[in-house]
């Protein structure tokens, strides 16, 4: 796949101008707005079909036409192929300075260019207000935009980072405590999700969420799945090992989840 496969996909840059990043758009003028932040490593075809399935009609609601779907490109190549950990390394290498790996408390600097592009696209929109989707590697960057304002829900799947290298680091968040005061009264709506048995999304780093939120995990139940709620912070949990709920391990019941979410909330 490369970009000649984003077809139905319009293409413009944030900042507006060549040397910006390039963003891939699709969906019904006037629809809801939507971010999709891509994960490792990087806009892969199964990234690029959920954006064209939110774009589409949902099939049980006559009245939901899509999302506007806006997909930049943060690494890699548009539409490039799952091809292996040296990949992973190369991308890694190419953002070391806008996403943070290994901060437990430090925002990441790209946050202030999705910031941006947030401004942009809810100022199209006639002040509408942006949800914004981050997976893995960029799952956690939502953390840093529950009291940003033009934003009107968040879904964190898989959030990743900082890498769990100790247990502060697996418990972290990513974002200075700060950001999170108060979320749990009048932040933005956030859904944080994993699979139960992904060990490069710790659990411990969404039971400190919850208690960010006032709230306290359950403890783990494989047989069922978990489904908490705590103020504006909604927190799943799937059964299985797989990592990426919304992609290459694609849950359709969660993908769905996500799109009620989106919709109740933009």
């Amino acid at each position: 796949m490369n970009e000649a496969d984003l077809d139905g996909f319009e293409r413009y840059h944030q900042p507006d101008r060549p040397d910006g990043r390039a963003v891939y758009r699709r969906g019904p003028a006037g629809g809801p707005p939507v971010i999709v932040l891509h994960e490792l490593p990087g806009m892969v075809p199964e990234t690029v079909t959920l954006a064209r399935d939110l774009a589409a009609p949902a099939t049980d609601d006559p009245n939901d036409t899509g999302f506007d779907v806006h997909l930049p490109l943060l690494f890699g190549q548009p539409g490039q192929e799952a091809d292996g950990n040296l990949a992973m390394a190369r991308s890694m290498w190419c953002i070391r300075s806008e996403i943070r790996l290994l901060a437990k408390d430090g925002p990441s600097p790209i946050t202030r260019w999705i910031a941006g592009l947030v401004d942009r696209i809810g100022g199209e929109a006639g002040g509408r207000p942006v949800g914004v989707i981050g997976m893995c590697l960029t799952g956690g960057l939502v953390f840093g935009l529950v009291r940003q304002p033009g934003v009107g829900a968040l879904v964190a799947s898989q959030p990743s980072l900082p890498i769990g290298l100790t247990g502060a680091h697996r418990r972290a968040l990513g974002v200075p405590p700060e950001d999170l005061a108060g979320a749990a009264e009048d932040g933005n709506p956030l859904l944080a999700m994993r699979y139960r048995g992904d060990s490069l999304c710790p659990r411990d780093r969404l039971a400190h969420l919850a208690e960010r939120y006032g709230g306290q995990l359950p403890p783990a139940d494989t047989g069922d799945t978990l489904d908490e709620r705590y103020g504006t912070l909604r927190i799943i949990e799937r059964p299985g090992d797989d990592h990426s709920l919304l992609t290459i391990d694609r849950d359709d019941q969660v993908v769905a989840t996500v799109r009620d979410f989106l919709r109740q909330n933009l």
